[in-house]
């Protein structure tokens, strides 16, 4: 470039004047070309980044570095702002624009002072905003885009919550950002993702009103997209093989992202809700996000994300399940069994306990949990019931599974609420709706029967159901034909110790301890687990 306009930058440090820095543009006054405004700025940043990642930025050009900063700062906005909007114009080329961004993104990073002064001198309705997220190139490295996506970024880096009130309440189009992600760089996408949930999400000091507005379920639509991220293409028409190990870690930042968003109401959007869709819908973003899920079964990362959304709000199942039900007949498939492993997740990781302490003491809000939530009739009508008698064994059991899930959530529901209540509308509820002895008879011989025996704490558990609120005269379990059928069954470790004591046991009344023995090992061959599995010994005695 000409000497005349190298001559401030070298001058600069010799005088320390904040005006010799700028005395091109102010020498030109309203004749200034745009070529000079984007050389100048580019000097300005080079002074002001020098100064930034400086040791002590106060020791910088003669102990006024950062004092020399802040002015430069305080007068290009005050006195610059009308060329920074014309820089940022589509019309501008792409290098007066990158000038432009790269300048106020160091401005930012100067301190809270500076990031404030941007936010409010800056022209944040002009129309040039909006076309900078669209202004992509494979030809510049880091593209507008890229630059703009730094620039928004920067105002989140540190966490001031006067910054963040004012960044919130301007129009500085963060949200426009999300579209393009489908096809940044992984380092972009994970930049920004990461962000996200570290400054935004885990800052106490953001309100969950900020949250839902940036986050809100048209926003996130593209965010969910990125679990097929696709990467930059050199063209539309272009097929560029995506980088698996890229893909990945984006979907780790997407997964750990929206876990906290949509699964955490310490620090996302969920909110408590005492009578758990009762009345209203407490949570509809988490709704919203949730119906906009097509069949996340399907894919393992989606139904890992859907099943730990919906335990943390289990007043979104209602709503969830009723839009499964064109999915879920019972048939030998691969798509049913994954539907059927996804709702097995989804109950199994509801806190039942945690539901309990925190629900309205009221018999409204406690029938609708056990109809619609706990357990769900459509789905025991329409799926558990008709599977267990499929003549596809894998269909039967994998119903079983599920049924037992259910039951064993809808005693610790009985367990912590008003037991005369919901004991009343239990009886009442399963009546006419579980399968009859002779049904779940039939299905106990082909599991006592079967090499592979890990299906029989699964019927012996809703075996015990039935019993407790299913009875009627004229039906009942052969108890000692079960008790006798226990004492044959080899069981893998660790439930071989309880079936040994169980045959050391004199011969006795199936009243006492064969009912508790058999329940041991119930208890102790179950696939939940010790910490989820409830302790049921002392009620299947007095039943069996």
């Amino acid at each position: 470039p000409p000497r005349s306009t190298l001559f401030p930058y070298t001058t600069l440090f010799r005088s320390g004047q904040v005006s010799t820095l700028l005395r091109l543009l102010d020498l030109r006054e309203n004749k200034v070309r745009a070529n000079d405004v984007e050389l100048v700025f580019r000097a300005c940043q080079t002074v002001i980044i020098k100064v930034v990642r400086s040791e002590n930025p106060s020791l910088v050009y003669g102990g006024r570095g950062l004092s020399l900063c802040q002015e430069l700062t305080k007068r290009i906005l005050e006195d610059y702002g009308k060329e920074i909007n014309i820089l940022l114009s589509g019309q501008n080329t792409t290098a007066q624009a990158i000038a432009v961004l790269r300048l106020l993104t160091s401005m930012v990073t100067l301190g809270v002072s500076s990031a404030k002064l941007l936010l409010q001198k800056l022209d944040w309705e002009s129309i040039n905003w909006d076309s900078l997220p669209k202004r992509t190139s494979h030809k510049d490295n880091p593209d507008v885009r890229t630059c703009f996506i730094h620039f928004l970024l920067a105002f989140l880096m540190e966490p001031n919550q006067i910054i963040f009130k004012e960044f919130f309440e301007r129009k500085t189009r963060l949200s426009s950002i999300f579209v393009g992600l489908l096809h940044d760089t992984a380092d972009t996408v994970q930049l920004v993702l990461e962000t996200f949930r570290c400054k935004i999400l885990l800052n106490p000091g953001v309100s969950k009103t900020y949250k839902m507005r940036l986050f809100g379920a048209n926003n996130l639509k593209p965010l969910l997209a990125l679990f097929n991220w696709t990467g930059p293409k050199a063209s539309k028409k272009a097929v560029v093989a995506v980088d698996e190990e890229e893909l990945e870690e984006v979907k780790q930042s997407l997964t750990d992202f929206l876990r906290v968003l949509l699964a955490s109401s310490k620090f996302g959007v969920v909110f408590q809700d005492p009578e758990y869709g009762c009345e209203k819908n407490a949570n509809p973003l988490v709704g919203d996000v949730l119906a906009h899920l097509t069949r996340p079964w399907e894919s393992p990362d989606l139904a890992k994300l859907a099943a730990e959304i919906l335990s943390a709000s289990p007043d979104q199942i209602p709503a969830f399940i009723a839009k499964m039900s064109e999915d879920w007949s019972p048939r030998s498939s691969a798509l049913w069994t994954k539907l059927i492993d996804f709702l097995y997740v989804v109950f199994n990781s509801i806190n039942i306990n945690s539901i309990t302490d925190n629900l309205k003491k009221t018999k409204k809000v406690a029938v609708h949990l056990l109809r619609s939530i706990v357990l769900p009739l459509t789905l025991v009508d329409e799926v558990l019931i008709p599977g267990l008698s499929s003549e596809h064994e894998n269909v039967s059991r994998q119903s079983l599974e599920l049924l037992d899930v259910l039951l064993r959530n809808t005693e610790r529901l009985v367990a912590g609420s008003d037991k005369q209540v919901l004991v009343k509308e239990l009886r009442y509820l399963m009546k006419d709706r579980l399968p009859d002895v002779e049904v779940l008879s039939d299905i106990w011989k082909r599991e006592i029967n079967c090499p592979d025996q890990k299906y029989i704490p699964h019927i012996l558990a809703v075996i015990t159901f039935h019993t407790r609120y299913c009875g009627s005269e004229g039906q009942s379990f052969n108890i000692v034909q079960i008790l006798h059928d226990l004492r044959f069954i080899h069981f893998k470790s660790p439930v071989s110790a309880p079936i040994q004591s169980l045959e050391t046991l004199p011969a006795q009344s199936s009243e006492n301890a064969p009912g508790q023995s058999s329940e041991n090992a119930l208890d102790q061959s179950s696939e939940i687990g010790p910490d989820t599995a409830p302790d049921r010994s002392e009620e299947h005695t007095s039943e069996l």
